[in-house]
């Protein structure tokens, strides 16, 4: 079985294959008992992310410019847009608010970041530190920090709790409206869609600027389709661990309204990663309880461990946090920015770290499915 890997980033406003390695075995993955419900732990070895990487180098060395472009071209294009259907017509959209009552919503569970990953022993030159600001910082077994959003602004509208059925089990996540062309476009992880090769997520709902005792001040929305990467679907690449979700349209006020005219939407970028962002989200396990929307800030770094193409950041975001929006050029004072990346990840031995994968030519192609049908 061929495995093909690829690293796309922005460099001067040019898309450059970084790395594309063509195995001729797979990558070895094993399943296992996860450190959260509804997944699986991947255990991979440093020897082979390494030469996968020098590999990577060296054929990236050799290609031209216009090589390099073609490639990405021809990674895209692999890729296929999966989707699914949600609540589709009004009894089954009248079945899902049926379904979460403020009973359900308190007691679903987070899955957790997708993939707790074991990892090798302490890379050189990845400093601990913390980075965060803001009032009543909490500790997460670690450094890093996280505080509650003490402003108000597009961000306290635009992200939200995510809530789902998956085999049985109730879930929570967190997701952001997209400023799109349909204005009802979220994104969220993957993980709170799909359970990579397994079930799609039922009972589908998105409430805007959730808060503290069951508020919903903008309602709640049910999703009508869902797009992931084929290779999350497939192969639960963990690089690709970011989805699109439509919302139908509802009345407000005597009105049928998108959710982007409702409360707004954040930009989105496709390219390279963004050297300092903050991620939002409403993280669920203790010390938190998933009532408050809470946010980190932070320059971003590669993966040390070289086991994923995700940006890492240092921050004290956990379950329940999975899908909110990592936020570049944002300005505290209007709650605006651009999402550049989504909470994924954190390793089993680094829980002071969460990861999010560089939205690059796939999530380009899953947003416009999204937005434009």
């Amino acid at each position: 079985m061929t495995s093909m890997r690829a690293r796309v980033l922005n460099l001067s406003g040019v898309l450059v294959l970084c790395s594309a390695i063509a195995a001729s075995t797979a990558t070895s993955t094993t399943a296992g008992p996860a450190n959260r419900t509804g997944t699986t732990t991947a255990n991979r070895t440093a020897a082979s992310a390494a030469a996968r990487l020098t590999a990577a180098r060296a054929a990236a060395s050799l290609a031209s410019p216009q090589q390099l472009q073609a490639a990405v071209a021809r990674h895209a294009a692999g890729y296929r847009v999966m989707s699914h259907p949600g609540a589709l017509t009004d009894a089954e959209r009248a079945r899902v608010n049926r379904y979460w009552t403020a009973a359900r919503m308190a007691n679903a569970q987070p899955p957790g970041p997708v993939q707790v990953v074991a990892v090798p022993a302490a890379v050189p030159g990845w400093a601990a530190g913390a980075a965060m600001a803001g009032p009543n910082p909490i500790s997460v077994r670690g450094k890093a920090t996280a505080a509650g959003w003490p402003g108000g602004g597009t961000v306290s509208r635009t992200t939200g709790k995510v809530f789902f059925t998956m085999d049985a089990q109730d879930y929570v996540c967190s997701a952001a409206v997209v400023t799109s062309a349909n204005s009802n476009v979220v994104i969220t992880a993957a993980h709170c869609v799909k359970d990579g090769n397994g079930s799609w997520a039922g009972n589908w709902e998105f409430v805007p600027g959730f808060g503290y005792g069951d508020r919903r001040p903008y309602g709640t929305w049910t999703a009508s389709h869902f797009f992931v990467p084929g290779q999350w679907s497939h192969g639960r690449d963990d690089n690709d661990d970011v989805a699109f979700v439509t919302l139908s349209p509802k009345q407000v006020s005597g009105r049928t309204m998108d959710i982007g005219q409702v409360v707004g939407g954040q930009n989105i970028a496709f390219g390279g990663p963004s050297a300092h962002a903050y991620a939002f989200g409403y993280p669920a396990e203790p010390p938190y309880d998933g009532t408050v929307l809470y946010y980190c800030r932070g320059r971003t770094k590669p993966d040390p461990y070289h086991a994923s193409k995700d940006a890492g950041l240092r921050c004290g975001l956990n379950a329940g946090s999975s899908g909110g929006p990592w936020l570049s050029g944002f300005d505290p004072a209007t709650g605006t920015g651009t999402i550049t990346s989504i909470s994924s990840f954190k390793y089993e031995t680094d829980a002071a770290t969460l990861y999010g994968p560089h939205l690059g030519p796939v999530a380009k192609a899953l947003f416009d499915r999204a937005q434009h049908g």
